[in-house]
């Protein structure tokens, strides 16, 4: 559904790909083979999960803890 949407308003959707159980795809091998089941170019994969946080402050997820 995500795709189609992108598809229709000319946009892209950057996703982390994922398993089952929410966790980030461990291997290179392991997204290529995600990559193949997606039908839509609008949707592209980021990998591996960037760091959240402040780019003004410097900080990250992890600094805050």
């Amino acid at each position: 559904a995500l795709g189609a949407i992108c598809k229709k308003l000319r946009a892209y959707a950057y996703i982390t790909p994922r398993d089952e159980t929410g966790e980030t795809l461990p291997t290179a091998e392991s997204v290529a083979a995600f990559r193949k089941q997606l039908a839509f170019r609008e949707i592209e994969l980021i990998w591996p999960e960037w760091t959240s946080g402040n780019v003004f402050l410097g900080t990250n997820e992890e600094d805050e803890a």
